[in-house]
């Protein structure tokens, strides 16, 4: 005959007092049998109390004060105060003493207990601790139908409930991340690892001991799933993947736990891991949308070569993830991370076709030759250089982000100097009376301060008044500064025209715009740096 909800309760209520564990399916139908024999309640606890179960835990050479003492601090635990649990000490000794038997002590214990209310204020945290482990014993027995007779298994069903921790409440599980990411080498190794901490439960096992299971792991890794302390475990993935340069990712990394990993023996509430996933560095660029991206950091020095359509890597051609180089006519690299301290990375470099192509460095300091199109450049936080195109091109070059000054980003003009001049070349004010003219040499960078936006005729009457009238043939930069906070940059030659010793409008071509650079004029500016 099936045992009511009352009978099931006493059972467990005896298991949890006289073996501090919950019955599962084996004990719980002997006791079942028993009942349905016609045996009472403290019958079969008696009947219990004689098997070596029970004997194990508490041996038959224990004084009466020994075995009191010990099932009261299994029972009560810290759900009371010493001084209640002396007296129950006290009590129950003074019963044996009296001549009960071990069993009824054990049986008059939970038929006590079940008797007192949660609100009792010695015993009351003691019943809600009974109810909670009570209500684990059923979750384990009846619930999860485990059939297991190892005594530290059914201990382990209501360990580490309190009166606060029901046994119904399983553990939760939080993850310090949900993505194991490739190692800067971009080898398939994984560099990062994950870790699992349980509330409300325990691991199981010593520390190192494996700890559930993972799927779906990429081929060539092992997944490592183990304890680290009784509230932690971790997931750390070894080897390398073989198929690494063929994917992003893999999102589908499945994580599980099983009531044998924990102390309590309950599974916890959310056993598998939702949306872990293995991210590979992907360091290839890709192609979307004719753009060229790259997400990662380059660990040997990264060449990307519109031109040619390629890409280098430690001065090994690689292929894209996606798309073809020949659809590229712009480069964004301002997604790529800033380099972690101590990490190895190479340099970027950058060479642009004669089209219309937009560019976005990198935080390494880039080195950039754009082709000559009417390119735009958006530089780093690095210091980057800037590789100016040769004469005869056409397209202005726009260059956002400029950072001026003596350890700031480099403007390379070799491709227009014959040489280089004094690369300190003071600045003239077109606002201010020009006392003496500046001179200059073949080869020299100027600047000037202008009023207003200037075209090449304003430039080339800048020659003779503000700057010396040119004596001989030579190729030289001004770069002039206005209102607007634009500097523009313009390519010199006086080799044609009406002549040697004049520069006319005709000599003068608009090569570049530093968007936003109008400080040329502050007093102690250092002058930016020039190739």
């Amino acid at each position: 005959m099936a045992m009511t909800n009352a009978q099931k309760a006493e059972m467990y209520r005896f298991f949890i007092v006289a073996f501090d564990a919950a019955p599962g399916v084996v004990y719980m139908n002997q006791l079942d049998e028993a009942l349905s024999a016609g045996m009472t309640t403290k019958q079969i606890v008696n009947v219990f109390t004689q098997k070596s179960v029970f004997t194990d835990s508490y041996p038959s050479f224990l004084s009466n004060e020994q075995f009191a003492t010990l099932l009261v601090n299994n029972v009560v635990k810290s759900a009371a105060t010493e001084a209640a649990k002396a007296q129950a000490v006290s009590d129950i000794g003074a019963a044996l003493q009296a001549g009960l038997t071990k069993g009824d002590v054990i049986y008059n214990v939970f038929t006590n207990i079940a008797a007192k209310s949660t609100t009792d204020v010695t015993w009351g945290n003691l019943v809600k601790q009974m109810n909670n482990q009570v209500a684990a014993a059923d979750y384990y027995t009846a619930v999860l139908l485990r059939a297991s007779t190892d005594v530290n298994e059914l201990k382990s069903a209501i360990a580490n409930i309190t009166d606060t921790q029901a046994g119904t409440s399983q553990a939760a599980l939080t993850y310090s991340g949900t993505v194991l990411a490739e190692s800067t080498r971009n080898d398939g190794s994984i560099a990062t690892t994950l870790t699992i901490s349980v509330v409300g439960d325990k691991f199981k096992g010593a520390v190192g001991t494996s700890l559930g299971t993972v799927e779906n792991v990429p081929t060539g890794l092992v997944a490592r799933l183990t304890k680290l302390t009784d509230t932690s475990a971790q997931l750390s993935l070894t080897g390398a993947a073989t198929a690494n340069a063929d994917t992003d990712s893999i999102n589908n990394l499945k994580v599980s736990f099983s009531y044998l990993d924990f102390l309590s023996g309950l599974n916890p509430s959310n056993a598998t891991a939702p949306n872990l996933e293995v991210a590979f560095r992907d360091l290839w660029p890709s192609v979307s949308n004719n753009t060229i991206t790259i997400n990662q950091l380059p660990t040997e020095d990264l060449v990307i070569n519109l031109v040619s359509d390629t890409v280098t890597h430690g001065g090994v051609a690689v292929s894209p993830s996606s798309g073809l180089y020949a659809d590229a006519v712009n480069v964004n690299l301002g997604s790529m991370p800033a380099p972690i301290s101590g990490a190895t990375v190479g340099g970027v470099t950058f060479v642009g076709t004669t089209q219309a192509n937009v560019y976005v460095a990198s935080p390494l300091g880039d080195h950039i030759t754009p082709g000559g199109g009417a390119d735009t450049v958006t530089l780093g936080a690095s210091t980057d250089t800037v590789v100016f195109p040769k004469v005869g091109t056409t397209g202005v070059l726009t260059i956002q982000n400029f950072t001026p000054g003596a350890e700031g980003d480099v403007l390379d003009f070799s491709n227009f100097l014959v040489e280089t001049g004094t690369d300190n070349i003071d600045y003239v004010d077109t606002n201010a009376s020009a006392t003496t003219a500046i001179d200059w040499a073949n080869g020299d960078v100027l600047m000037a301060l202008t009023e207003a936006d200037i075209d090449e005729a304003g430039v080339a009457a800048l020659f003779g008044s503000y700057f010396e009238a040119p004596t001989t043939a030579a190729k030289l930069i001004v770069m002039t500064a206005d209102v607007t906070g634009d500097t523009k940059i313009w390519a010199v030659t006086n080799l044609s025209g009406t002549g040697v010793n004049t520069i006319d409008d005709d000599e003068i071509l608009l090569i570049g715009i530093l968007e936003d650079i109008s400080n040329f004029e502050m007093a102690g500016f250092a002058i930016p740096n020039f190739i």
